[in-house]
């Protein structure tokens, strides 16, 4: 089966009756190849196509489109069967000085570098994405907020370890917000935004360290206060 001039399968056609396939059935089995070339073909490009859509190009992570997608899932399948989800947002620190200092594209070495990281530090079930901008989320599936504060806190070591600035490299940190259900929301939307509010919480208290949104106390107000997890405060 070819389309253009590239092979792209083979069809065998069998028989048990012995003796020469005229031409008239040669050309119908050169057309049905043909048209399952095609169809082969144009499933591969919409599959392809789709990858694309919801991969985001600098980093290779999955991008907010397929977050969105997968979280939704996710989350009516936590709340079906009463299982652990959490959501980590995390946000690289001091970027845009970093950006303004360093240029975009040593800023752009650094967000491809530092998702690399963070997907190397997940487990198989676990899913980083690129929420936008410096912004990341991870999907920590059949996680409780135990569990995920130690995996955060894990995130958060291994960001500063590798980008301490040591030989020559540039110093990195990450700020964690944590949020798990049911504990802190019943869908989607307040999943994320618990999390955020988790998140706009430790940078509030310096930068460089985790924040449940379990910690936080129950207003709908700019925290004033957040509790640490781990990690040393930075200015």
């Amino acid at each position: 089966m070819i389309v253009g001039a590239r092979v792209i399968g083979v069809l065998e056609l069998t028989t048990d009756v012995a003796g020469v396939v005229d031409d008239a059935t040669l050309d119908i089995m050169r057309s049905l190849a043909g048209q399952a070339a095609t169809a082969i073909e144009a499933a591969r490009l919409h599959r392809r196509a789709d990858e694309m859509s919801h991969t985001d190009v600098l980093t290779g992570l999955p991008n907010r489109r397929r977050l969105e997608t997968d979280l939704g899932a996710e989350v009516a399948r936590s709340v079906r069967y009463e299982r652990p989800l959490t959501l980590v947002m995390l946000d690289v620190d001091h970027f845009k000085i970093f950006n303004d200092t360093h240029g975009h594209q040593v800023g752009d070495e650094i967000l491809a570098e530092f998702s690399h990281s963070l997907a190397d530090a997940l487990r198989e079930t676990d899913t980083a994405d690129r929420y936008g901008g410096e912004e990341f989320c991870v999907l920590l599936r059949e996680t409780d907020p135990a569990a995920a504060a130690a995996v955060a806190e894990r995130l958060r070591t291994r960001i500063a370890d590798r980008f301490a600035g040591t030989n020559g490299s540039r110093a990195v940190t990450a700020s964690l917000g944590v949020a798990s259900l049911p504990d802190d929301g019943n869908d989607a939307a307040s999943l994320i935004e618990a999390a955020d509010r988790a998140l706009y919480a430790a940078k509030a208290a310096g930068r460089n360290c985790v924040v449940q949104a379990s910690d936080l106390p129950p207003s709908t107000a700019t925290p004033v206060r957040a509790v640490l997890i781990g990690g040393k405060p930075s200015a």
